[in-house]
């Protein structure tokens, strides 16, 4: 049996949590308290310590920097966009066994056990010049949430 407060987050999110790896009615939700009991197998316990420390890692907040721009009615038709994943990594081998490195765009996320969710990093570039006199900067908010709440 195990007992864990809810440091980070509700107590009913914990225990959505646990519940991924530990059957329902092995898990109970003690709101006074802001703890949550669960009990399984050994396999089960680690498998929820390894899933507890994975969410506890994940950040919770969210950055959006955003260009707000002003351009000519033909110009957008030139520009594009270059999509980056930094952090990602290709195996480096295709089916065939030939080596990818030359391909470009190429996301292998592989295997994703039950329970455990899997992020990244998409960073987009606009291919434009910013001292262009066909286009104007308007604006450059930046907005910090919490993850999965709305911003205000």
């Amino acid at each position: 049996m195990r007992r864990i407060v809810a440091e980070i987050g509700t107590p009913e999110e914990l225990s959505n949590l646990i519940q991924s790896v530990v059957p329902k009615e092995h898990v109970q939700v003690m709101p006074s308290t802001n703890e949550v009991i669960y009990y399984g197998t050994v396999h089960e316990i680690l498998e929820v310590e390894k899933l507890l420390r994975s969410w506890h890692a994940m950040p919770k907040q969210v950055q959006l920097d955003v260009a707000v721009l002003a351009m000519e009615k033909g110009y957008a038709k030139e520009l594009g966009i270059q999509w980056s994943f930094p952090g990602l990594q290709s195996s480096g081998l295709s089916m065939h066994g030939k080596s990818e490195s030359g391909m470009e765009g190429n996301v292998h996320i592989g295997h994703i056990p039950k329970g455990t969710s899997y992020s990244f990093l998409a960073h987009p570039e606009v291919s434009a010049k910013e001292g262009s006199s066909r286009m104007a900067l308007i604006a450059r908010p930046s907005i910090v949430a919490l993850n999965g709440e709305e911003a205000s």
